[in-house]
């Protein structure tokens, strides 16, 4: 009875967080490239599962773009899961690095995780990176959660120094165009992040709900279980038509 209880005032929680959020529509048109690899990829019988952490050439797209625009490696075959969008890497990633009663940290982007958090019977705690001396942290802070915007020099000598001591871990959201600095190039910090993404936002795939989950192999194979017991596997011709997209 407690833990009917406990969803229960979970998903109240979750009225309050989503309340407002305005409706996602899809941004550019679809290349026509992507449309006539769908088109050879329905005509080949891709219509069944895919193998449950993504195809192997996309799995193998993502890693290489990653270390092409970041500079962090991870290995496409153990540690690439493509997921349903960034959303559901969001998701899948906090619901097993976190516990009921931990904290996730983040310095912007809160409305992404926050629900997500709240089913987790954690609590998402949005703080001013500016604000890192007036910051009380406390042992039950686990996961730091970092937009792209985020990772700046301030932020790598102060928060990420901060999470490397205290073995938090890193969930990291890149983007489209990349650059700049990535907690998984750090040594102290490689086998403790994350990095989460959607693959054709702005090119008209966003409804098509592709993203990737790239992960250290010691949490990849418990990250992908979670991801197939949500959705088995991202749609077969949503994978190939991203594939076609990443490799123009």
């Amino acid at each position: 009875m407690a833990l009917a209880v406990s969803l229960a005032e979970r998903a109240l929680r979750l009225v309050s967080t989503v309340e407002g959020s305005e409706e996602e529509g899809d941004f550019g048109a679809i290349d026509s490239k992507v449309r006539l690899a769908v088109i050879a990829a329905l005509e080949r019988g891709e219509t069944h599962y895919t193998d449950r952490p993504g195809i192997l050439p996309l799995r193998q797209q993502v890693a290489s773009s990653l270390e092409r625009t970041y500079g962090v490696h991870y290995d496409p075959k153990t540690s690439v899961t493509i997921t349903c969008g960034a959303t559901e890497a969001r998701f899948v990633a906090i619901q097993q690095l976190l516990a009921d009663g931990d904290v996730l940290l983040c310095l912007s982007g809160r409305e992404r995780v926050a629900a997500a958090v709240s089913l987790r019977g954690a609590t998402c705690r949005e703080v001013d990176a500016s604000s890192y001396d007036e910051v009380l942290v406390d042992d039950r802070v686990k996961v730091l959660y970092l937009t792209p915007e985020d990772v700046t020099p301030d932020v790598s000598d102060t928060w990420l120094e901060r999470a490397g001591r205290e073995g938090w871990w890193l969930i990291v959201e890149t983007d489209e165009v990349g650059g700049g600095v990535h907690p998984g190039t750090e040594p102290r910090l490689t086998d403790r992040t994350v990095s989460v993404g959607g693959v054709g936002e702005d090119h008209g795939l966003k409804s098509w709900r592709v993203g990737y989950l790239a992960s250290p192999n010691m949490r990849a194979g418990e990250l992908r279980s979670f991801k197939q017991a949500l959705t088995i596997c991202t749609t077969n011709l949503s994978q190939w038509a991203a594939l076609a997209l990443m490799e123009e």
